[in-house]
C-alpha cells in the first residue's frame, strides 16, 4: 500500500513539474505572406531568421504559416493564426482582433517597377493614368489608387512581375528588396522608378488572446537590434545592390 502511495505521488509530481513532455508548450502560428529573401521555403530569409532568434531568446515554439496577403491578415484576425507580420502601423482599425507590437521588424521601402520603355520617374501625386499592378491585400498602395485608375490585382509576386512583362500593366507596385530579388532570379528587365513611394516601418500583429506576451516580445525584440544580432542577420540575408 504504501509503494502505491509513493508511486501515484512520484506521477503527480511528475506531471506538475515544469516543461515535463505532458505540459509541452504548443507551437505558435505565425502567419506571413512574404517572399524572399525575407522569407523562403528553407526559412533562411531575413524574417524567418529574425523569428528563430526572437522565440528562442523568449523560449516559444513556433511555426510559420504561408498564406496570400488578404487571407493571412483575415486568418489572424479570426484567430486562426497566432500572429502575422509583417504589416503597416494602423491595421488594428480595420482588423480590430488584432495588436501591434511596437517595435519594426523592418523597413519597407515601397517602390514601383516599369517595364521597358516606361518613364524612369514617378509623380506618386498624378501616377494614376498608368495601368497599374499591384498585390491583392497590400493596404497601402490600395489606399492611394483613384476610383478611374486602370489597376489589375495578382495573388503572388511572380504573377504581378509577369502581368508586367506581357505589358497587362506598365507599373507594378511592389517592395524594393523583394522585387529586386525576383527580377535577379527570373532575368527579368525592368526598371525600379524613382523615387520610392515611401520608407515604411514594418510590424508584428498578435492576436489579442496573446495580449500577456506583448511586453516581452518588444522587449527581446529591441535587445536583438541593440545587441548587433539584427544588423549582422540583415547584412547576411537582405542582398540589394
Amino acid at each position: 500500500m504504501v509503494a502505491k502511495f509513493l508511486i501515484v505521488l512520484g506521477l503527480l509530481a511528475l506531471l506538475l513539474m515544469p516543461g515535463n513532455l505532458c505540459a509541452e508548450q504548443t507551437a505558435l502560428k505565425v502567419g506571413t505572406s512574404i517572399k524572399p529573401p525575407y522569407s523562403t521555403r528553407d526559412e533562411d530569409g531575413f524574417l524567418d531568421r529574425l523569428l528563430k532568434e526572437l522565440f528562442i531568446r523568449v523560449g516559444t515554439p513556433f511555426t510559420i504559416v504561408r498564406q496570400p496577403a488578404a487571407r493571412a491578415l483575415m486568418s489572424a484576425d479570426q484567430g486562426l493564426v497566432d500572429m502575422e507580420l509583417p504589416r503597416i502601423i494602423g491595421i488594428e482599425k480595420q482588423y480590430p482582433n488584432l495588436v501591434m507590437i511596437p517595435e519594426p521588424v523592418v523597413e519597407y521601402a515601397f517602390v514601383a517597377f516599369a517595364r521597358e520603355g516606361c518613364p524612369t520617374r514617378i509623380d506618386w501625386n498624378t501616377f494614376n493614368h498608368l495601368p497599374v499592378g499591384l498585390l491583392r491585400g497590400w493596404k497601402i498602395y490600395e489606399r492611394i489608387l483613384q476610383p478611374e485608375t486602370m489597376h489589375r490585382y495578382a495573388n503572388k509576386p511572380e504573377q504581378l512581375l509577369r502581368m508586367l512583362v506581357h505589358k497587362r500593366v506598365d507599373v507594378a507596385l511592389y517592395e524594393r528588396n523583394a522585387g529586386r530579388f525576383l527580377l535577379r532570379k527570373n532575368n527579368i528587365h525592368a526598371h525600379e522608378m524613382k523615387p520610392p513611394y515611401k520608407m515604411v516601418p514594418m510590424y508584428i500583429y498578435i492576436h489579442e488572446t496573446h495580449r500577456d506576451m506583448l511586453p516581452l516580445l518588444t522587449k527581446t525584440l529591441r535587445e536583438i537590434k541593440a545587441d548587433g544580432t539584427y544588423a549582422r542577420l540583415a547584412a547576411e540575408t537582405l542582398n540589394a545592390p
